[in-house]
């Protein structure tokens, strides 16, 4: 079934077109700058671009939007959660959960572009080094390099002093 929900902000009406089953929709709110769009509907809030794309999918129900557009108040289990919407905020602590990874993992540190920073260059290009990977432990500590041009290592004494024990 195909319904349309509108919202009033302003003087403009907005509508917005959802697919839903019979159990319909328990809450609707526009994100301050009118491009989310949050629904609730038993335990399940999705939030959607104003075209209709489904961006995401959390567990919750009557979700409205800090008027600042920071965040998503969700009623979980009868408690109210604030879940953050800072990009910034929500990159730097997925990269900081990817730490311990990307430590025992230094080569997926080239795929996840956004978590690279100089402490996390460094540590890979350490351990690539210890494993006898030379030319991805350089590239690494030159990488960490041209992010912090402050950044106090050697890379060719790094390497020295780490790659002896392979060879």
């Amino acid at each position: 079934m195909i319904s349309t929900l509108k919202g009033h902000f302003g003087y403009r009406e907005k509508s917005f077109y959802y697919t839903f089953t019979n159990d319909g929709i328990d809450s609707v709110s526009f994100s301050p700058d009118e491009k989310i769009i949050a629904s609730s509907s038993r335990g399940d809030t999705k939030l959607w671009k104003i075209d209709g794309t489904l961006i995401a999918s959390i567990q919750g129900d009557n979700a409205s939007f800090l008027p600042d557009g920071s965040g998503l108040i969700i009623t979980i289990d009868k408690k109210e959660v604030i879940w953050s919407l800072d990009i910034d905020e929500l990159t730097k602590d997925g990269c900081e959960w990817l730490n311990d990874y990307l430590a025992i993992h230094p080569q997926e540190l080239k795929l996840i572009k956004i978590c690279q920073n100089p402490s996390n260059l460094t540590r890979a290009a350490r351990k690539l080094a210890k494993e006898g990977d030379i030319d991805g432990a350089k590239n690494f500590f030159f990488t960490a390099i041209e992010l912090d041009p402050e950044l106090d290592i050697n890379p060719n004494d790094e390497l020295r002093e780490l790659a002896i024990p392979v060879l």
